[in-house]
């Protein structure tokens, strides 16, 4: 069973790491190895449902920024480190720019997913790959979808899809033993800047990354699959009421 205190949190400015610091890897588009990618029509649909997330948390006096994406009408799926306390100026922006006031209305330190409602969001609804499907999606193509820094509009990188298999290991704030299933992939750009953006199949969400490997010779994250963020999924769906960040992680 792989040990997730070997993994590296991806997160917005200012989050602390789960374990002993380790050097951040950034990749352009010329390091980006030729590896294929996710269908065109599949990439289009994920561009138009993926979001950038910011705020502030003013216990640590820390923006927090990351990806996130549209998985039901006015809800965002992201990584909860990416909120975890935050307590104003929490918005999505869309791409070419649109800003649109948000609300955490689940937060799962445990898992590391959170729930953003956002009255009004245009944005169309990307599906999460069905519970139990994943053995179709062990190995193959996909795209990560996200803001890089600064961007306007998302863009996509290939990505391979690895194994799905049992991890154990503290949660975001470094407490308890959480075991949960942890999908590999490698791809050309795994940063912080991804956290919380989808692992795109055809037009299905095979996953969220939430980590990166730093100290792997390969491009290697970690995304929680889609059948992990089911239960996930369907609370926050039904979720109306904010709920607390909690303290910065």
């Amino acid at each position: 069973m792989a040990a997730l205190v070997a993994l590296l949190p991806v997160a917005g400015t200012g989050a602390c790491d789960a374990g002993p610091p380790r050097r951040q890897a950034v990749y352009g588009p010329s390091a980006a190895p030729a590896l294929p990618s996710a269908s065109a029509a599949g990439v289009a649909v994920a561009l138009g449902g993926v979001v950038h997330v910011a705020g502030y948390a003013t216990g640590c006096r820390r923006h927090a920024e990351g990806a996130g994406f549209v998985y039901a009408p006015e809800r965002i799926m992201l990584t909860a480190h990416t909120v975890a306390g935050v307590d104003r100026d929490l918005e999505v922006v869309l791409g070419g720019g649109r800003r649109l006031p948000a609300k955490v209305v689940l937060f799962d330190s445990r898992l590391d997913v959170a729930v953003l409602r956002v009255p009004g969001l245009p944005a169309r609804p990307l599906r999460l790959l069905p519970k139990g499907a994943e053995d179709t999606k062990d190995i193959g193509q996909a795209s990560i979808v996200y803001f890089p820094p600064g961007a306007t509009a998302p863009v996509q990188f290939p990505a391979v899809l690895g194994h799905v298999s049992p991890a154990s290991g503290p949660d975001i704030y470094g407490a308890g033993d959480v075991t949960k299933e942890v999908r590999v992939f490698t791809g050309p750009h795994v940063d912080r800047s991804t956290a919380g953006a989808p692992l795109v199949s055809e037009s299905d969400v095979v996953g969220m990354v939430f980590a990166a490997d730093m100290d792997s010779k390969a491009d290697k994250g970690y995304a929680l699959p889609a059948g992990q963020l089911s239960a996930a999924a369907t609370a926050g769906r039904q979720a109306t009421t904010p709920v607390s960040t909690r303290r910065c992680s």
